[in-house]
């Protein structure tokens, strides 16, 4: 049985049924390996025996510097390399660059994968020393994957690169127009961090007022201790908008999450900086409309502005026209169907799998000779 191991030290339970848990978990169900996530203990994980039944965790030992916990890492793979047969960390930093270099140096043979999950502003930074640590791990790592078009873009002549997006994965899949409300969605992982623009979200729902007075918002996800003032001040402000603007906090279950897709219609993303935007493919995968700004994956999102307006990042009264002008149009329940096909057609995680497993089985026979 092939070992796969991911080094994800901060894996929490949520982090199970996104990419960092899947991809393990699903090479075990499909193709037999035996997976496990490298990490602290993070709380308590449900998913483990709800989801990803197979996949385990192997918790290190947990210290108060953070530096101590990378020992851990280290310390693991010294002991541990011989026996793993692929190797797959995330991002392009130094870290993963000495992880590479300890686990070839155990061995040889030992597939080592990097998922870049990176963004327009990481790919395109030109500093020195992060353009040292992107050509070693380029060079030297044996295969690695990247969510988006742009990304590949840049990196594709380099023949150890392949595109390979995200996969989406829910239990209850199916959904009707029919039962769809006049509501626009938006799900964040931390309302109030700067890279998720929250704050345009304001004057965009004030905008769309009055021409969508039948029409509601609904924000889902934890929000920063500034960001529930600003909350405040807008309700204070504007005492009409609390019957039109919802703020429902944190959904950690992914059934209900599920349900608040299946009855909205339209789901916005604000922010200036985005890997992959899990939420808005999701959101799509049960009929929404998305509109977004030009974030990493917006093509991708979209279908190349097929489905909705790429926004400009901070173009308040381009994306509070383009809510309007989806929220009037006639086809509305038409373009549901075909956006939720699309993410289906292109983004299901079997699909997704069956490609990352041919090629990392690909290069551990090339390895191997």
């Amino acid at each position: 049985m092939d070992r796969f191991l991911l080094i994800f030290k901060d894996t929490k339970n949520e982090h199970l049924t996104k990419d960092v848990g899947m991809i393990p978990y699903l090479l075990h169900k499909k193709y037999k390996f035996d997976s496990e996530i490298l990490t602290l203990k993070n709380g308590d994980y449900p998913a483990l025996n709800e989801i990803v039944r197979g996949l385990k965790l192997k918790f290190l030992k947990k210290h108060r510097f953070s530096l101590l916990n990378y020992y851990e890492i280290i310390k693991y793979l010294i002991q541990n390399s011989k026996n793993i047969d692929y190797l797959q960390v995330y991002h392009f930093n130094r870290k993963n660059a000495i992880y590479l270099i300890i686990y070839k140096l155990l061995n040889k043979n030992g597939i080592f994968y990097i998922k870049g999950d990176v963004n327009k502003r990481t790919i395109c930074n030109k500093k020195p020393f992060f353009q040292i640590i992107l050509k070693f791990l380029l060079r030297y790592s044996d295969l690695i994957s990247v969510e988006t078009n742009y990304v590949y873009s840049k990196l594709r002549k380099y023949r150890n690169v392949v595109l390979l997006p995200n996969g989406i994965l829910f239990k209850n899949k199916n959904f009707s127009v029919k039962n769809k409300k006049n509501i626009v969605l938006a799900v964040n992982r931390l309302f109030g961090d700067p890279d998720k623009n929250s704050e345009m979200l304001f004057p965009i729902i004030l905008k769309t007022h009055f021409e969508l007075p039948d029409w509601k918002f609904e924000l889902v996800g934890p929000q920063t201790e500034a960001f529930k003032k600003k909350i405040k001040h807008f309700f204070f402000k504007y005492p009409f908008m609390k019957n039109r603007v919802r703020f429902t906090g944190p959904i950690y279950d992914r059934e209900k999450l599920c349900e608040k897709y299946k009855l909205s219609k339209i789901f916005i993303l604000t922010s200036t900086s985005e890997s992959f935007g899990l939420a808005a493919f999701e959101a799509g995968y049960f009929g929404n409309i998305v509109i977004t700004t030009d974030i990493t994956s917006a093509n991708e999102m979209t279908k190349a502005g097929y489905f909705s307006k790429i926004i400009s990042p901070n173009d308040v009264d381009t994306f509070a026209r383009e809510i309007i002008r989806i929220a009037q149009s006639k086809d509305l329940n038409k373009k549901a169907k075909e956006i939720s096909q699309y993410i289906r057609d292109r983004f299901d995680w079997d699909k997704v799998i069956r490609r990352l497993y041919s090629k990392l089985n690909l290069k551990l026979n090339r390895a191997s000779v």
